[in-house]
């Protein structure tokens, strides 16, 4: 019943996408990516990881086209998060230290403690510890 019911939800998000992208989003292309955001939150909520990744990947490039850092943050944040739903953990790693690289340079503390505990969680799905990491980065010492 319950997947009944998000992918009905699904196809209703997909069809509302080209009405947003329309005459609304070129006034305010956020409203495009709020769509966008609830079909990520349904296909994770099915468990279809890679069907989110690609509503990811727009809701990034979106961000980058408006120049918004935070929202950018957040989205390769995002495609951290579900790169480890894949087990696709050095791709996880990668988004996730370019989370982190712009949390830290616009200043956004939960950003940063979002990537910190993000990359931990890469490091230990993967069965490694991240002292290294945390050496190399500054934030503990040997």
């Amino acid at each position: 019943m319950i997947k009944k019911l998000l992918h009905d939800l699904i196809v209703l998000i997909v069809r509302s996408i080209p009405i947003f992208r329309g005459a609304l989003c070129e006034s305010n292309p956020l409203i495009a990516a709020r769509a966008i955001g609830n079909l990520i939150i349904v296909h994770k909520s099915l468990g279809q990881f890679q069907q989110a990744t690609e509503y990811i990947e727009q809701q990034l490039n979106i961000a980058r086209e408006l120049g918004d850092r935070r929202q950018e943050s957040n989205a390769l944040g995002n495609l951290g998060y579900t790169y480890n739903s894949l087990e696709s953990y050095s791709v996880a790693i990668d988004y996730i230290q370019q989370q982190l690289e712009i949390s830290q340079a616009i200043g956004d503390r939960r950003g940063t403690a979002t990537a910190f505990n993000n990359l931990g969680e890469s490091f230990r799905l993967q069965g490694v510890y991240a002292q290294g990491h945390l050496e190399k980065w500054g934030l503990i010492s040997r």
